[in-house]
């Protein structure tokens, strides 16, 4: 019975070194980068809709609506944002006040605040 135990372990340790292996050798993107497609002027009417019920929860009551925040220093972070992050393309928050800060900074060609 030890043997057969010593040979499944082998077996699932060589498995794992040569997923590992494979893993590192394998390009995930081919030619070193990926391209973003562009961005829409604006959505329909109807692409907006899907948006809007496929990224929402069920309708339902909550117990609190938090719109404050209690981040003091979120404004220190925009001029290295600036430098790092490219205008015109889209912009992905979490939380209320300040993404319309970094919204107006970076000005993006879309916007969309989440909370999870």
């Amino acid at each position: 019975m030890k043997s057969h135990h010593t040979f499944t372990t082998s077996r699932i340790l060589i498995l794992c070194f040569t997923l590992a292996w494979a893993s590192t050798a394998v390009p995930v993107f081919p030619g070193g980068h990926v391209t973003a497609a562009p961005v829409p002027a604006q959505l329909t009417d109807e692409q907006f809709w899907k948006l809007s019920t496929t990224l929402s929860e069920q309708d339902g009551t909550f117990r609190s609506d938090n719109l404050l925040s209690n981040e003091l220093n979120f404004q220190y972070v925009i001029p290295e944002l600036l430098q790092k992050a490219k205008q015109g393309r889209i912009y992905m928050g979490v939380g209320p006040e300040q993404n319309f800060t970094y919204i107006v900074a970076l000005k993006p060609a879309m916007a969309f605040i989440v909370d999870i």
